[in-house]
């Protein structure tokens, strides 16, 4: 790889380096775990057209063949490695991005039931809330195996991956919690539980709310009766007010659902939004032509020749524009225009978003016309911000020259 005083290093130096291999055996990547301190941890082949981190699940070309009746999703690379070696054959990790609807498309093939097995701390925590909740829809059935903390030798308590619990604890233990792990909604039950103290009336009020607002969202009318149950029992009230709390709180959320969905097809537009908050778009048209730019110039980088009075700062979308800019001084640098080189210089979700936004279909033999109305949309809505700017600023002089003639 080049680096900055025009010399070459190796860029995966000091690293693991381990095979990425797909369902059907063929080696389409690499991954790579440091093997000191520095930054960052695990480094990835550049997404390219067969390795797309989105829908990876490392380990699934060997666990997709194992006897055990369910699979088990971890972290890292090395946990994987380390849970096969104990006879674990059946465990899988992402490539070092969260779950995807893609991934769980690929599990349904092989697998009815999925086994969350995060790291123990916070992160790890709040990776398996968010797991479950898009795993909701699915057609797995969905337990959590919470790894306990360890003692180090100072006698503090500290975290564990899959990796240290099975060399400290061994194979056999992590069985028995294998076998006892507890199902979703016990899981979410149990974290609610331990956010309360119940010996308190206050927070005993406090955690049948937020027990019975986990409660309602269940479908089925048979798990919300046993898990209200148990709630009510843990908190010492009767079952049959802790049914009526449930009862009133699926009505409030029914109630809020449908004006979510009024407030929805009142404004189509938010649905063309990416999920990640902080990457939303201001101004959705203008979007949504930057976006077909991009899939035009990937198409065909030549494609940069029509587009010379289109600049980044043009774009609307701080991160269309930035992919926008790095593509084009490639293309003017005679370098390949691809997706895959710009990895490393933008987040995993930023990564994962572009990857989304050029994975839609964008025919050849329409690309030359949808350019041109790309580009004509993106400056026409830029020199509206522009003019708006302009007035906003026009009137903010106004307002200080009023101030000043009343002596303020």
């Amino acid at each position: 790889m080049a680096g900055k005083n025009g010399g070459v290093y190796d860029k995966y130096r000091n690293r693991l380096m381990l095979p990425v291999i797909d369902v059907r055996g063929n080696v389409i990547g690499f991954t790579s775990r440091v093997m000191d301190d520095s930054t960052p941890k695990y480094l990835n082949t550049p997404e390219t057209a067969i390795f797309k981190k989105r829908s990876i699940l490392y380990g699934l070309n060997y666990a997709k063949n194992t006897k055990r009746p369910n699979m088990i999703l971890v972290e890292g690379n090395i946990d994987v490695i380390t849970l096969h070696q104990a006879g674990f054959d059946n465990t899988i990790a992402t490539m070092g991005t969260a779950l995807t609807e893609e991934h769980i498309r690929m599990l349904e093939k092989y697998t009815q039931e999925l086994v969350l097995c995060y790291d123990n701390d916070n992160a790890g925590v709040d990776a398996t809330q968010r797991a479950i909740a898009l795993l909701k829809g699915s057609q797995l059935q969905v337990k959590v195996l919470q790894l306990p903390r360890r003692r180090d030798d100072s006698g503090q308590l500290v975290k564990q991956d899959a990796d240290d619990f099975i060399k400290h604890q061994g194979p056999e233990v992590f069985e028995g919690l294998l076998q006892g792990c507890a199902n979703s909604v016990e899981y979410r039950l149990e974290e609610v539980r331990q956010g309360f103290d119940l010996s308190q009336d206050d927070q005993r009020a406090q955690y049948l709310q937020a027990a019975a607002g986990l409660v309602a969202g269940l479908n089925s009318p048979v798990e919300r009766e046993i898990y209200g149950n148990r709630a009510a029992d843990a908190a010492g009230i009767s079952r049959e007010a802790m049914l009526q709390e449930v009862e009133q709180q699926r009505l409030q959320k029914g109630r809020q659902a449908r004006r979510q969905e009024e407030r929805r097809s009142l404004t189509p537009t938010q649905t063309l939004q990416p999920k990640q908050r902080e990457l939303r778009y201001t101004n959705v048209r203008s979007a949504l032509a930057e976006e077909g730019v991009l899939r035009v110039v990937l198409l065909d980088g030549g494609y940069f020749q029509q587009l010379e009075d289109l600049q980044e700062t043009d774009f609307s979308a701080p991160l269309l524009g930035r992919a926008y800019g790095l593509l084009r001084q490639r293309w003017k640098e005679g370098k390949p225009v691809t997706l895959a080189a710009l990895d490393g210089m933008f987040t995993p979700e930023e990564m994962d978003h572009l990857s989304a936004v050029v994975q839609q279909p964008q025919p050849m033999h329409t690309a030359q016309a949808a350019l041109s109305d790309y580009k004509e949309t993106i400056l026409a809505q830029h020199r509206k911000a522009d003019k708006h700017s302009g007035q906003d600023v026009a009137q903010l002089r106004d307002q200080h020259k009023k101030k000043k003639s009343y002596g303020g």
